[in-house]
């Protein structure tokens, strides 16, 4: 019988890290405190701040907004060429006679 991992959410990991990087606890006082073994805290603590610049990247929402612009502009191209293409047709058929 295998036993599955536990998984945790974004925040308490946040906060533990917070708790290890502000000096207030060692990581043996999280370990006791969290019920989590020492090098998952340190792997945590390291994934944080590898990926501690995402946090100045550009506003998630300004990004949906020009990915759904950019979609919006491909879908009327689309259209565009859809419109030319059925005119074409019909000429073609009209000179095929």
């Amino acid at each position: 019988m295998q036993k599955s991992r536990k998984k945790y959410e974004a925040r308490f990991k946040s906060e533990v890290v917070m708790n290890l990087l502000s000096n207030k606890f060692t990581i043996r006082e999280l370990s006791d405190k969290y019920q989590l073994h020492q090098s998952v805290i340190l792997r945590w603590k390291n994934e944080f701040l590898e990926n501690s610049h995402l946090i100045f990247e550009k506003n998630p929402d300004e990004t949906f907004k020009e990915k759904e612009e950019l979609i919006d502009s491909l879908y009327k191209t689309i259209g565009q060429r859809d419109i030319e293409l059925e005119w074409l047709k019909k000429k073609v058929g009209y000179f095929s006679r």
